[in-house]
């Protein structure tokens, strides 16, 4: 979703981001998602399965941070 630090890549959408806060910069965006990924799984699965995007890093979070 990024492109550096703090400019998304062209044709984000916020759809991408599991909320508001996350598209703000990289960082959020990892944070946030680890939030989500912890605290609200089945919510972010949901909303994974429609946006590529989104599953992108969810899958980053269940395949890479949290590998079964």
């Amino acid at each position: 979703s990024w492109q550096d630090r703090e400019t998304k890549r062209a044709g984000s959408r916020l759809t991408h981001f599991v909320s508001g806060y996350a598209a703000t910069n990289q960082y959020e965006d990892f944070a946030e998602s680890f939030v989500f990924y912890i605290l609200f799984n089945q919510t972010f699965s949901e909303r994974a399965s429609r946006d590529p995007i989104l599953k992108q890093k969810y899958r980053f979070f269940s395949d890479t941070v949290f590998p079964r």
